[in-house]
Parts: structure tokens; sequence; C-alpha cells
């Protein structure tokens, strides 16, 4: 072949080349936001207030908006009080309640602020003792909060209409960051001794004797938060790392489980779920960065930091305290769906490695207009990546055994994706004995 033909022929096959490379970035795959795994983010709904600590240690308010990407500076819109902190949502979402600063005699108070009227009202204006951590009660009739003194620290609670102040739990010990159960009937509270807590305590709303709920050396003395008959907190990592790390606890079982989004490399300073597969975190890469908000997949290693959302969220001071509302919990579930396994010859359904497994996944009102990407993941790792496909039915054929989990992102065609999640057991090979 001449020479002259060679370099023509090797030029056409750069042309194709470059215009295959062309196509599948244009038209090849979504353009959809991923976590470092390689999982989608799925869809968000509602808002979040939060505070953030900037370089002079002070604290300022912020609600930001998943439906319309809006942020608010909330502490923009207050006179007479400076560092706000710890802010949670009332039932209707339209009230926030949270600590600042007074200006008047610099003691920390706790305030209600009506977020469409703009009104802001000190809750127990004559009290001298420091307060803070407040949660409104799920009925939003009642406020309870921490209250410090030089002497002692207390539980309180006020009473939205009267402002009448009752102590719920007053002993040596420290006593902070108390929440509401989902149903009113209890506060849950940590308590210890300074930075370090050694008990999650609960205690009869209407007060009475208070009875430890979970112990365990260096739990985070940070607000506790129940949601699905789950208890939420951070605590270390274990007695040698003090890396704080999210974790939730089940008083059925009486066991605890460590969410896959730690690792060494992150301080998880505290934890709001969303739903029972989802919750905001606060946590930092290392000593030198700022704690920053994520969102964090609590049954595998997906995370997403809400930066990706908006990125005036995430600065490089310290986001913490997130608080979260939602109107209507349905629309993280526009299809209702359920993921069933079939193993072959399995009299007891177990799957075993080299065995391979189906997967189905039901839905509700039928399978028109949706699209589904599946995931098997072991240990925070991804075994198997099948995205955007029609198929309701996927298979996959383990290597190696342990617990597993298959998520499965359904998404609508409006582009709003809800996640099914199905765990699952793989024993070792069935050894066979040759006679």
């Amino acid at each position: 072949m001449k020479k002259k033909q060679i370099i023509i022929i090797s030029a056409i096959a750069v042309l194709v080349l470059a215009l295959i490379i062309t196509l599948i970035c244009v038209f090849g795959g979504k353009n959809d936001k991923k976590d470092e795994e390689g999982l989608p983010m799925p869809s968000f709904f509602g808002k979040t207030v939060y505070h953030s600590i900037g370089d002079d240690g002070t604290a300022e308010l912020f609600l930001y908006n998943f439906d319309d990407n809006e942020l608010r500076n909330i502490s923009d819109e207050l006179e007479g009080v400076s560092d706000c902190r710890n802010a949670r949502f009332d039932l209707t979402g339209g009230k926030i309640v949270f600590s600042a600063l007074s200006a008047s005699d610099s003691v920390r108070r706790i305030y209600l602020y009506e977020l469409s009227a703009k009104k802001l009202t000190c809750l127990c204006p004559t009290m001298m003792e420091n307060q803070s951590t407040p949660d409104f009660s799920p009925d939003g009739s009642t406020v309870v909060f921490a209250a410090q003194n030089e002497q002692s620290t207390a539980i309180m609670t006020v009473n939205l209409k009267s402002l009448r102040i009752n102590t719920v739990v007053s002993d040596s010990s420290i006593n902070t960051t108390p929440s509401y159960s989902q149903d009113g009937a209890y506060i849950y509270y940590t308590s210890g001794e300074a930075d370090t807590c050694t008990f999650i305590k609960r205690v009869a709303s209407a007060g009475g004797q208070a009875e430890s709920y979970y112990s365990e050396e260096a739990i985070s003395c940070k607000k506790p938060v129940e949601f699905g008959g789950m208890l939420y907190f951070t605590k270390w990592f274990n007695a040698l790392n003090t890396t704080d790390i999210a974790a939730r606890y089940s008083a059925q079982t009486k066991a605890v489980r460590k969410i896959s989004f730690n690792s060494y490399q992150f301080d998880c300073s505290d934890i709001c779920p969303i739903t029972e597969t989802y919750a905001i975190a606060s946590s930092k890469q290392s000593e030198e960065t700022g704690s920053d908000l994520y969102i964090i997949d609590v049954y595998g290693n997906g995370y997403w930091s809400l930066s990706e959302l908006n990125k005036k969220i995430n600065t490089t001071g310290d986001e913490l305290s997130a608080d979260y509302y939602i109107v209507d919990y349905s629309v993280y579930a526009p299809v209702t769906s359920d993921i069933k396994m079939n193993v072959p010859d399995s009299d007891d359904g177990q799957l075993k490695v080299n065995k391979p497994a189906a997967f189905t996944i039901d839905i509700s009102d039928g399978y028109k207009d949706y699209t589904y990407s599946y995931y098997v993941l072991k240990d925070g790792k991804i075994h198997l990546s099948v995205p955007y496909v029609t198929t309701t039915l996927i298979t996959f054929t383990p290597t190696e055994p342990g617990n597993y989990v298959l998520k499965v992102y359904v998404e609508d065609k409006n582009g709003s994706k809800t996640v099914s999640s199905y765990e699952f057991t793989v024993g070792a090979e069935d050894i066979v004995s040759v006679a």
C-alpha cells in the first residue's frame, strides 16, 4: 500500500473515532450527579434549616428549600440576637425554635421565629441560665431545652401558650441536647461529663424518673433523634479511634448499626433522618477542613454534598445541626415497589456463592414510563451496576460470601427518583462430597 493511501486511511479512522466519542458525550447516558461510589443522586424535597459558623466563631441560621433551590439567611432578618444555633422546625414547618445570644444581657436564650411573618419571640426572657438545643413537641404545644448554670444542667420545657416553664430533669450530671420521641410521649437526652456523654436517657414528657435508654463510652453530646422506630445519634468509632461516626439504635433488637457513610477520613458531628433510607449528616474530611452537610444513604455507602444542589451551602466554615421538614412524604414514593428474590434450586431461598439469583421489582401502577437502575453493593462497593433500563428483572451471581444490598432507583418521566433497598446474605459455596 502506498504511503499516501495509508495517511488517508489513518486520517479517516481518526475522524470516525472522534465522531464516536462526540456522539457518546452528547447522547450517551444521563448527566446525573453521582456520589464517589457512582450512585446517582435521588430526588429530594422539602426544606432544611442549619447553622453555619464563620471564621470569627459566630453562627448564622440558614434555610434551604430543596423544591426551588432557594437559600435564605435567617440571621440577616433578626435583631437583638447573635450567634444563632440548633434550629428546629415545628409541626407546620412555618416556625423554628433556636438558641441565640441576647444583645441586652449576653445570656443564651431560646427564641421562636415565625418564618412568614418574620416575628421573633423570646420564650424564657426572665431565666438567667444559658438555654440551648431546643426541640418542638410533635403537636407544637411545647418546647424542650437544656438550661445550664454554674452548678448544674437541667432539661426543661416551656408551654408556648402560657409560657409556663417546667423542670423535667435536674441532677448533678450534665444533661443536654433533648429531643421529643415521634409520638411526644418521651424526651431523649444525652448525659455525662464535659464533652463526653456515657448515656442516652429517656424520661416521660410529663416528668418522672429518667431511665438509661442506651449506654456506651464516648457518645457524642449531640441531639439524638428518633425516626421510624430507630434512634439516630453520633459516637466514637471505637475506644481507640475518637473519630465521631453516625449510628442508629433499635430498642427492639438492642443493636447499634454503624452507618456505612462513615470511614476513618470522616468525622461525623450530627445526623438528621430524612426518610428511612436517607439522612442529612454534618461531617468533615480532615482536621484542616470545616464540617459540611451531606445527604447520606443509611443502608449503602452513597453520599452527596449539599453543595451539589446549591454551591453556597457548604462554606469554608462549619455547617452543623441540620433539621428537616416536608409536608408530604408520599413524594418519595411516586410508586409502590416490592423487590423479590428467586434463587433456583434452593429449598430455603438462601443464595450461595457462584449461584445466580433473579430479582424482580413489582410496581403498584404498572411499568409504563419508568426506567430502572440496579446497583448491588457489598461493604460500600458496587459489585453490579445496571443503569437506566426498562426491565423489571435483573440477575446477579455473587463471587464471595457476605452481606449485600440491592438498590433499585425507579425514575419517572419527570426525572424524579425513588429508591428501594433489599438486603440479602450470600453463604459460602456448598461442598459436594465425592464418594
